[in-house]
């Protein structure tokens, strides 16, 4: 599979940079995009801000209206990236903290198996709050963060933009509860 002109230029680009010694970042960089519901009334979005909506600490927005943030399965290269990266914590952690609130009576949040269900979901949910790369952001959500990577990163991320990741969800609807995530 080949990857689009626009990866390729981004590559040359890069390759350039670094030959010249210079640390450039191209305009056209993958970047993971937190992505909300239109409806969504949030205070300037920052990492420590997500951090507490999807540890669900933070569980109402500006006007109170509930927050309902999204993840990917565990082992989605996407979650992985988007959890080191964000939440600070890996997923061996992850689970740690998430059997625990368990117990206390918090669920995690909802796991959806694909970028596209992810997108549907903040679409059609007030509140609704997830992640995916910026070249599948559509119209249907506002972008609210951009999460920058690293190009090593962003070379094993690329190709989740060329797959048509509209995996099948769960029989009984789009998600399922995340909180067995060992």
């Amino acid at each position: 599979m080949s990857l689009p002109i626009r990866h390729h230029a981004l590559r040359i680009a890069a390759i350039f940079a670094l030959l010249s010694g210079l640390a450039v970042r191209p305009a056209q960089a993958l970047d993971i995009v937190v992505v909300a519901s239109r409806e969504i009334a949030l205070e300037p979005v920052n990492e420590l801000v997500l951090n507490r909506i999807f540890m669900k600490k933070l569980a109402t927005d500006r006007l109170g209206e509930p927050l309902a943030p999204v993840n990917l399965p565990p082992t989605h290269p996407l979650r992985i990236a988007f959890s080191k990266a964000v939440l600070r914590e890996s997923a061996k952690a992850s689970a740690r903290y998430w059997n625990k609130q368990y117990f206390l009576g918090i669920s995690p949040p909802f796991v959806l198996n694909s970028q596209e269900a992810v997108l549907r979901f903040v679409a059609s949910t007030p509140g609704g709050i997830g992640y995916v790369l910026d070249c599948i952001a559509d119209e249907r959500v506002n972008i609210i963060y951009r999460v920058l990577i690293s190009s090593e990163l962003e070379d094993r991320l690329a190709p989740l933009c060329e797959q048509a990741d509209d995996a099948p969800t769960e029989p009984g609807g789009l998600a399922r509860q995340g909180h067995n995530l060992q």
